[in-house]
């Protein structure tokens, strides 16, 4: 029965290691960016950015709530010059302790031009969080096909060696009984000792790649991604698809840059409210006092102030508001134009690989079919080894420049989406928050 029961146990525990914990799983493009999220610096500044913006709109709302506070004084003071009905309002001790309360009623409409400003501010901090979350995506992204292209490249080579190996030992018997000449296999040997230091530089290249990516993710599993993955044929309809306004107006940084001239607009609003007069409403309530005033208990007074003269200092603000205005009108008509620009070479860019990619998978089966045409002629005896060789290396530099043409497909596909508005469109500010852990 003991037995049983630790069998069990043990099975219960292994079942949980290998199917619950991912061990050695290859990591697709999004996979890497969820992690690469959780310890974004820029993306965390962003989240930062628009706490501060919430705190400034706490502020404002408090701008208009009444305050209230103690307020309270002891006061000695000096009768000896003092007679009379005038000792009676100055007595020589003159405590004063009162709760006071303050409403602001009128101030010139500033405090809620300050509300919508800040609501604006806010709502385009987190369209600036997103658009780094997009940035971060393509970081991720480039840093992700750099790695899968030399991780391939190594595969390639791997597999190159294994074939120069083989055909070098089968080389060899040729020479031993005379069917080919030692050059054959001195050319062969030299081969396969420059495809292993060109091995040697993929690893490299191998591991500056994963280091880069290291930089963005902490995640340690193999790439998913392979050429053949690739969807072309998506990637061209994309590339077809007519740019139109609405695609960069959905941009989250054009969008931002929108809420900017919003915001800014507000601030000329406030700005031109000091030119409007205030309104308060006071009260206190008197806990203690003294002289003649000491059994009155509270008042109420309203407290009116109108701007007359102050040596011009509303009418420069004014100005530096205007232009703070005119700031952000340019700023987002920049973006737009960026924006603009950015697609069309997008567009261009994903266009050219396409046609490339194109033409060299038409080069790979080409390439492919002469090295197996090479092959068959050598066991014929019609070809020598160099000419068998030659075509080896033609066929695996056909494929390795395919796949590495169609990794830069699947990049400029990403490019192409964030110039577009596409990439991380479903995404909003919540699932972002939930995306980071917050």
């Amino acid at each position: 029965m003991f037995r049983a029961k630790l069998i069990f146990c043990i099975a219960s525990t292994l079942i949980v290691f290998f199917y619950l914990v991912p061990i050695g799983f290859a990591a697709t493009v999004d996979d890497f960016f969820l992690s690469a999220l959780r310890h974004a610096e820029r993306v965390a500044n962003a989240e930062q950015t628009r706490l501060q913006v919430e705190e400034r709109r706490n502020q404002a709302i408090a701008g208009i709530a009444p305050s209230l506070q103690i307020l309270g004084s002891y006061t000695v003071q000096d009768r000896s010059g003092l007679t009379g009905v005038r000792a009676d309002f100055a007595p020589a001790i003159n405590p004063n302790v009162r709760i006071n309360a303050v409403q602001p009623l009128f101030r010139g409409f500033a405090e809620y031009a300050r509300l919508s400003q800040t609501k604006v501010d806010s709502q385009a901090e987190k369209f600036n969080l997103l658009h780094a979350a997009r940035v971060l995506y393509l970081d991720v992204a480039q840093a992700f096909l750099s790695w899968s292209s030399f991780y391939s490249d190594r595969s390639h080579a791997k597999q190159e060696i294994e074939l120069i190996e083989k055909r070098l030992v089968e080389l060899r018997e040729r020479a031993r009984v005379g069917r080919s000449r030692l050059s054959e296999v001195l050319n062969l040997e030299v081969a396969l000792a420059n495809k292993k230091s060109e091995l040697q530089q993929i690893e490299q290249d191998l591991a500056l790649a994963k280091q880069n990516l290291d930089t963005l993710t902490d995640l340690s599993q193999e790439p998913s991604l392979v050429a053949n993955d690739v969807k072309i044929h998506l990637a061209r309809e994309l590339s077809a698809k007519p740019l139109s306004s609405d695609d960069l107006e959905n941009r989250f940084d054009v969008q931002a840059a929108k809420l900017r001239v919003s915001s800014a607009n507000e601030g000329v609003r406030i700005a031109r409210s000091g030119h409007w007069p205030s309104l308060d409403l006071a009260g206190n309530y008197y806990l203690d006092r003294a002289g003649f005033l000491e059994t009155v208990k509270w008042d109420v007074s309203l407290i009116f102030s109108v701007p007359l003269f102050n040596g011009g200092l509303v009418q420069s603000q004014v100005r530096v508001a205007s232009s703070l205005l005119m700031q952000a009108e340019l700023s987002l008509a920049l973006i737009r134009r960026q924006a603009q620009a950015e697609a069309s070479a997008s567009i261009k860019r994903l266009q050219k690989v396409i046609d490339q990619a194109f033409a060299l998978e038409n080069s790979k089966k080409l390439a492919e079919k002469n090295f197996k045409e090479q092959t068959r002629e050598y066991r014929l005896g019609l070809v020598n080894n160099g000419e068998v060789l030659l075509a080896l290396t033609g066929y695996q530099g056909a494929e390795r420049a395919w796949e590495r043409t169609m990794y830069s497909v699947q990049l400029a596909q990403y490019q192409l989406q964030m110039s577009r508005g596409e990439l991380l469109s479903d995404w909003d500010y919540e699932r972002l928050m939930k995306a980071m852990g917050r």
